[in-house]
């Protein structure tokens, strides 16, 4: 899809070469600090399946610049201890008129926090945005 095309073009400044595959990592606010997010093939593969399933994260990735250099709130939360992977999620919210859009990442036992998914979320109470408004609060503006 061709959003999904621009965000690579977006990213390309920030290619780097951890793993197998092109990723991408750039330096998303979280408060005072910046944190590194790797964009690996398996965020893009989860957005293009999304796609062929009439999900529609790809109409978000525009946003996402937006979200990770300017979010009005950074969460993270602990893992379940019988979760595969040990770690943390982090997720950035970025609120609009009428909704919110959020970017969520995970931690990996070698530091490196991977992207996820990016979702969209109506303003009210129980929404799935309420559900990521967990854990600790990192940074609110």
């Amino acid at each position: 899809h061709t959003a999904i095309i621009d965000l690579r073009k977006q990213l390309e400044p920030y290619q780097s070469g951890h793993g197998k595959g092109t990723e991408y990592t750039l330096a998303a606010t979280s408060g005072e600090s910046k944190t590194p997010v790797t964009f690996d093939d398996n965020f893009f593969n989860h957005i293009q399946e999304d796609y062929k399933k009439a999900n529609k994260s790809y109409e978000l990735l525009g946003s996402l610049m937006d979200i990770l250099h300017h979010p009005d709130e950074v969460w993270t939360t602990m893992r379940d201890q019988n979760s595969f992977e040990e770690g943390y999620n982090m997720t950035w919210i970025r609120y609009y008129a009428d909704k919110a859009i959020g970017f969520s990442a995970y931690a990996l036992k070698d530091k490196r926090i991977i992207a996820r998914t990016i979702f969209e979320s109506k303003m009210e109470p129980d929404s799935e945005i309420d559900k990521k408004r967990r854990g600790i609060l990192m940074y609110r503006k």
